[in-house]
């Protein structure tokens, strides 16, 4: 990225109150642990290392992708007993 690497992403967007709680997952080649510290503390969701087994990759997205639906569910308005949320194609695992 020109001008900015993905830790200055990061912190870009955890500055913004429309986007500072979206989750990051930061996957770069870079295992520096000064670096991964840098990327966990600025608030990134998930540090991955290239390459990467895909399957613990897949599981790993799945689990903050899980995390952050039960949070925005938890910030939602209730609805009545009729609500369709979560039901359907795009609901169902």
């Amino acid at each position: 990225m020109p001008g900015m690497d993905g830790i200055g992403v990061l912190q870009a967007l955890r500055a913004r109150p429309d986007t500072q709680l979206l989750p990051v997952v930061l996957w770069t080649s870079n295992s520096n642990l000064l670096f991964i510290e840098r990327g966990l503390r600025a608030g990134a969701s998930a540090y991955h290392i290239k390459p990467t087994n895909l399957d613990e990759y897949r599981a790993q997205i799945d689990a903050i992708v899980q995390r952050w639906l039960q949070f925005t569910d938890s910030r939602m308005p209730k609805r009545g007993a009729g609500s369709t949320r979560g039901s359907g194609a795009a609901g169902s695992r």
